[in-house]
Formats: structure tokens, C-alpha cells, sequence
């Protein structure tokens, strides 16, 4: 979703990278299907990444902001979406109300 948004919603010269939580599942996992999607095998029917670049990187949550800030910020949606008590104000301090779904 990430390489979509970029290539639909960004100016032609902007790309980006992953950073993901650096777990030895999500190493194996991301690693495989990131490469697949950059040579577009055939087991998937996606077009390939156009704007996702380099290779996936793994860092320490405790050493990469944006991964704490993902993990808070699914944990405001999760509670919205299963409807717990004074999850709006968690989810509204993430941001203003009128960027987030």
C-alpha cells in the first residue's frame, strides 16, 4: 500500500524504504516476499514495487521512533475498531481528527 500511495499520490521522484521491527519471524518473512515483489515472481499478481527501494531494514523498536509510533498507533485503531471505552481520544491524540479515517 505503501508503493501505491507513493506512486499515485507523491511527485514522480519520491521513494522510500522499510523499516520493520527486527524479529527473527518478520526477518524471514519480510525479507522473502520483498524480494519477490521487487523481481515480480510469478505467484503474485502484483505489478512489483516502483517506489519501495533498497532492501528491507531491521532496527530495535527501542531505537526506531516510527516503530513505536506505528505499534502505539494500532493500538488506538484496534481499539476503535473493537470499540472500547475512550479510544477516540487515544486515536485523536495521534494526530488531527480530519487525517485519519
Amino acid at each position: 500500500m505503501a508503493d501505491f500511495f507513493l506512486h499515485h499520490s507523491s511527485n514522480n521522484n519520491e521513494v522510500a524504504t522499510v523499516i520493520a521491527e527486527d524479529t527473527q519471524s518478520a526477518r524471514k518473512r519480510l525479507k522473502s516476499v520483498h524480494k519477490g515483489l521487487l523481481r515480480k515472481t510469478d505467484w503474485t499478481r502484483h505489478p512489483g514495487l516502483k517506489r519501495i527501494v533498497g532492501s528491507v531494514h531491521f532496527a530495535e523498536k527501542s531505537d526506531e521512533p516510527l516503530l513505536q509510533y506505528a505499534d502505539a498507533f494500532a493500538f488506538a485503531f484496534r481499539r476503535i475498531l473493537s470499540g472500547h471505552k475512550y479510544s477516540e481520544e487515544l486515536y485523536s491524540a495521534m494526530g488531527p481528527a480530519d487525517k485519519f479515517p
